[in-house]
């Protein structure tokens, strides 16, 4: 297990940066457009994108390719929400997903500007909230302020724990497991911790 985890490290670092930028992008916008986040939150994918970080210039493009996916998922889930509508809800993903979900991101919604933000710390909550918000009619500027605010912060913070985690890795190859465990022990902390915090509002 031990080789195969420190090969998928090493392939990982050898991919170019604007790929793996790109497909950070990609990610990150089908989050909140396919309500993928529901299913594979998108923390991990920024970790792992994250541990392919090996020197200081990389660091602002795989960051950028984060920005740019949560500018897709805030203002095109906006935009699908609200030409929609109730019908986005009501479909066989949105039926999936659960009334319960849905009520708790639309009391966030309903809340201040500052919950929307940290909802990016809460696995599975922030695919909810762009699509939820043109649905429940939320103005897209004021939307799109909190959601870029705490995107950013979330895209920031998770690159910045993949990196320290994949250089911890590649200087200490026998600790990769723990340095692993290490990283889930941490993300998972931070999203119980916020989920805790968006739900006493």
């Amino acid at each position: 297990m031990f080789d195969a985890v420190d090969q998928i490290l090493e392939w990982l670092t050898t991919q170019s940066p604007v790929l793996v930028a790109l497909v950070i992008l990609l990610y990150v916008a089908l989050e909140g457009l396919l309500l993928v986040g529901v299913i594979v939150p998108g923390d991990l994918s920024l970790i792992i994108a994250g541990t392919t970080v090996d020197s200081v210039a990389e660091g602002p493009l795989v960051v950028a390719g984060g920005l740019g996916g949560v500018a897709i998922s805030a203002f095109s889930g906006h935009w699908i929400g609200s030409h929609f509508g109730p019908r986005v809800r009501a479909s066989r993903v949105g039926r999936w997903v659960g009334e319960p979900k849905w009520k708790q991101a639309e009391e966030v919604l309903q809340g201040s500007g500052w919950l929307i933000s940290l909802t990016y710390f809460v696995p599975g909550l922030n695919a909810l909230t762009p699509v939820l918000a043109g649905i429940l009619g939320m103005p897209r500027r004021r939307f799109g302020f909190w959601a870029m605010l705490g995107g950013a912060i979330w895209v920031v913070g998770y690159v910045t724990i993949g990196a320290l985690a994949g250089e911890a890795a590649r200087q200490n190859e026998g600790l990769i497991m723990p340095i692993a465990a290490g990283v889930a022990v941490v993300a998972a902390t931070i999203g119980f911790v916020m989920k805790k915090v968006v739900n006493r509002r």
